[in-house]
């Protein structure tokens, strides 16, 4: 099975059954809105509660692609040097200001 987990707000939450690139077209067109954007998403283990988080371009948020089967991982593209390339849409780490 595969699911996304987020990190918002200092907070870990997830949504199952979804890739990451759907929940970036998601965020995507909720800012590309007018208006407030609310997402819905899984808080907590055992049995997940819904929650809603605020999509908003002041406020970080943070995907990664989680599967259960190997056949579903994402493929990734690494330099030499171990960081993801330019290819992917990602930075690397060490150029991420914290």
């Amino acid at each position: 099975m595969r699911r996304v987990d987020i990190a918002y707000g200092g907070m870990h939450y997830s949504l199952p059954r979804t890739t990451v690139e759907a929940v970036k077209k998601t965020i995507e067109e909720g800012l590309a809105g007018t208006g407030p954007r609310w997402m819905t998403v899984n808080f907590g283990e055992g049995k997940p509660q819904p929650v809603e988080i605020l999509i908003s371009p002041n406020i970080p948020i943070a995907l990664a692609q989680v599967s259960t089967e190997d056949n579903e991982r994402p493929e990734t593209h690494r330099d030499e040097m171990g960081s993801l390339d330019a290819h992917s849409g990602s930075v690397p780490a060490h150029d991420v200001d914290l």
